[in-house]
C-alpha cells in the first residue's frame, strides 16, 4: 500500500475519486459524466436543481469531506439567473474546491438566458479567486464551446439555459477531459 500526499491510496486499481459540485446543468449531465470518466474509481456528483452556491455548500462541503483526489466545480447558475453574482458563498466554494488536491472549475457561457452583466461578473471573480489557489484550475472549455457554435448547438431552445443532449455529452467530454489532463 503506497499513500501519497493529498491523494487516495496509489497501487489501487480503482482510479481517484471524483466529486462534481453543480446544479441543474450538472444534475442533467450526471450519467453522460459516469460515462467519460471511465478512468475514475468513483464519482460522486453532488449536485441539485434549482439550488444557489449557498445551497448547494453543505453538500460540496460533505463530498470535500469524503476525501476525493479531483473536484469538478460548476455552480452559479442559479446565483445568475437570480442576480446573486456578487454571493459570499461563492468565495467559500473555492475554499471547498482549494481543499480538494486538483480541482477543475467551469466557466459559465454568456450565450445564455440570463443577464450577460451577471455572467461576466461571475466569471470574473472565479477566475480572481482561483488565482490565489494553485490547485484550483479555471477552464472556459465549455463558456468557449457555447459561444463559438450557432444559437442551441449545445443549449435548450426552451429556456435557453440548460443543456440538450448533444449539450449534455458535450459538457461531460469537457469536464472530464479538463480533469484528465490537469489532475492525472
Amino acid at each position: 500500500m503506497v499513500l501519497a500526499a493529498g491523494c487516495s491510496l496509489f497501487g489501487s486499481d480503482d482510479g481517484p475519486r471524483v466529486l462534481v459540485v453543480g446544479d441543474s446543468v450538472t444534475v442533467l449531465s450526471k450519467e453522460e459524466l459516469r460515462d467519460q470518466l471511465t478512468w475514475a474509481g468513483t464519482v460522486d456528483v453532488r449536485a441539485e436543481v434549482r439550488l444557489r452556491t449557498d445551497q448547494l455548500l453543505d453538500m460540496a462541503r460533505s463530498g470535500a469531506d469524503e476525501d476525493p483526489d479531483i473536484g469538478i466545480f460548476l455552480p452559479g447558475y442559479n446565483d445568475i439567473l437570480q442576480g446573486r453574482a456578487d454571493t459570499n458563498a461563492l468565495d467559500q466554494m473555492m475554499d471547498v474546491a482549494a481543499g480538494i488536491p486538483c480541482a477543475i472549475w467551469l466557466l459559465i457561457p454568456v450565450d445564455g438566458g440570463y443577464p450577460r452583466d451577471q455572467v461576466d461578473t461571475w466569471n470574473r471573480r472565479v477566475q480572481e479567486l482561483a488565482k490565489e489557489h494553485p490547485s484550483v484550475h479555471v477552464s472556459d472549455g465549455w463558456k468557449v464551446l457555447v459561444e463559438k457554435t450557432p444559437a442551441f448547438t449545445f443549449i435548450s431552445d426552451v429556456d435557453a439555459v440548460h443543456p440538450n443532449q448533444q449539450g449534455r455529452d458535450a459538457l461531460a467530454k469537457v469536464m472530464a477531459g479538463v480533469a484528465n489532463d490537469r489532475c492525472r
